[in-house]
């Protein structure tokens, strides 16, 4: 038996999470087909991921969800995927001291 853990805000007992497409290459295998671009090479497709007695449940069924997209939007390739509110807010709080690029 394989166990899941959901990160989430507290006492979310679920989170939408956007994946990959079936078959897409691995996060670090796209990194240099993406270099200098501003668009994917696919869309994601937005799941509803919850707890039900104990297992993770992955489901297209997204009546129940409030907040359909994020300000960090959990997905399949670990990726940092930002509202452009949340980013406008992370530029505002930057000493110059991070090492950005």
């Amino acid at each position: 038996m394989m166990n899941y853990y959901l990160l989430s805000g507290k006492n979310s007992p679920m989170v939408t999470s956007a994946f990959a497409p079936e078959g897409a290459k691995p996060a670090h295998e796209l990194i240099g087909e993406l270099t200098d671009k501003n668009e994917l090479p696919f869309e994601f497709n937005l799941y509803l991921l919850k707890e039900v007695k104990g297992a993770l449940v992955q489901t297209k069924d997204l009546k129940d969800v409030k907040k359909i997209w994020l300000d960090y939007q959990p997905n399949s390739l670990a990726w940092p995927l930002l509202s452009e509110k949340l980013m406008t807010i992370i530029e505002n709080n930057l000493t110059g001291n991070e090492n950005l690029e």
